[in-house]
């Protein structure tokens, strides 16, 4: 099977960890040739060279090259354009794909730069909801409703909806396909993440994760915890896991919590290695965002048992979580939040319920094992 993946980034992100668990569950079944295009490299750029030949447009670390194709994008797009798509050209010219597989609605770009001399039919599997779509679209000049792709791929309902209502994609165009994660044990003890995380034994942790943007929301972490401070006097941490989006973004949530006086409360520490194991140490994930079209973190702390918070309309989890993994409250109101994690301080009975019912379905329904097979199908059913 000859398939080109086009991806946004190789980053330890949600959209390539997806592709990337899906490529190896794939691997082990078929007879692979595969390319893999993306437009930034990242963390994850050597895990995909093991099954194919990359080519990467821009990389992450600066040099002459990145700095002169950075001024081709702004004084002199067109050029810039042309050559992408001969670079394409040359890394694809003895390579036929039977089907272009698009992982995200920001992979469009290379898409199109490829679709001027392959025919080969496309998959676009879209990791997007709205603001995404829209900021994708304006910056890059593209229309997601393209008539290149034969078929998308959306990870839950909401965003099902979305392309049908406001991008006028036709609904047999659409396949719902929830995400998947690879499940993986926790490996660090208690202790050992606790004192990372700058926690006690004994207290009661809320986790977040993400990074520090807008989507994903940490002012709103930090604000609940203000007002869960407020409402009561039980023992309880806020752990932020992630990646800076900028020292800036950073350096002004710090000075939120300094004059919040939160500092005793809200910890950020950074990107992690391996965060389910602060996930596996802590009691509830809270998930702040205004918008994530299905996060995998919240799929990989319900693994190990953790009930989830999250705001209605905020993305596919709310699917998940229902009415009994946790609390699906009003789009972004902190105060119900803050409530409805009290609740879970006082009710560890409820606690437990949510995390188990949680658990139980991660291993019914979101592991590659599940999902594999009906991505598989798509991709055989546009070969032929």
């Amino acid at each position: 099977m000859k398939l080109l993946f086009i991806s946004n980034e190789l980053s330890k992100t949600g959209s390539p960890l997806v592709l990337l668990t899906f490529i190896k569950w794939l691997r082990e079944r078929e007879s692979l040739d595969i390319r893999i295009i993306s437009l930034f490299d990242g963390e994850l750029s050597v895990d995909f060279q093991s099954f194919g030949k990359i080519l990467i447009i821009e990389q992450s670390k600066k040099s002459f090259f990145t700095n002169v194709r950075w001024g081709l994008k702004r004084f002199l797009p067109g050029l810039l354009d042309f050559i992408n798509t001969f670079r394409a050209y040359i890394f694809l010219f003895s390579f036929q794909p039977e089907l272009i597989y698009a992982n995200s609605v920001a992979s469009i770009p290379a898409l199109l730069w490829v679709k001027r001399f392959k025919t080969s039919p496309v998959l676009c599997h879209v990791h997007e909801l709205e603001y995404s779509i829209d900021f994708y679209q304006n910056r890059d000049g593209y229309k997601i409703q393209n008539s290149l792709i034969d078929v998308f791929i959306t990870l839950s309902a909401q965003q099902s909806i979305l392309l049908q209502t406001k991008y006028q994609i036709a609904k047999e165009k659409i396949r719902i396909i929830p995400p998947h994660i690879y499940l993986t044990p926790a490996i660090q003890t208690s202790h050992e993440v606790r004192k990372k995380m700058k926690v006690g034994e004994n207290d009661f942790v809320i986790i977040g994760c993400g990074t520090l943007c807008w989507q994903k929301s940490p002012e709103l972490f930090i604000m609940t915890a203000k007002s869960v401070m407020e409402k009561t006097n039980k023992k309880f941490k806020f752990v932020w896991i992630g990646k800076h989006e900028s020292l800036s973004a950073n350096n002004q949530l710090e000075s939120d919590i300094k004059r919040l006086s939160l500092i005793d409360i809200v910890f950020l520490i950074g990107f992690q290695e391996n965060p389910i194991d602060f996930f596996a140490h802590s009691d509830v994930f809270y998930l702040s965002s205004r918008e994530d079209s299905f996060p995998l973190v919240c799929l990989e702390a319900a693994s190990q048992g953790k009930p989830i918070i999250c705001f209605n309309g905020s993305g596919g989890i709310t699917e998940f979580v229902s009415d009994d993994c946790g609390f699906v409250v009003p789009f972004i109101d902190i105060e119900k939040a803050a409530d409805k994690i009290i609740q879970l301080m006082e009710d560890s009975t409820l606690k437990n319920l949510f995390g188990e019912n949680g658990k139980r379905k991660v291993f019914q329904g979101y592991t590659v094992d599940q999902t594999g097979p009906k991505i598989l199908d798509v991709i055989k059913n546009l070969r032929q």
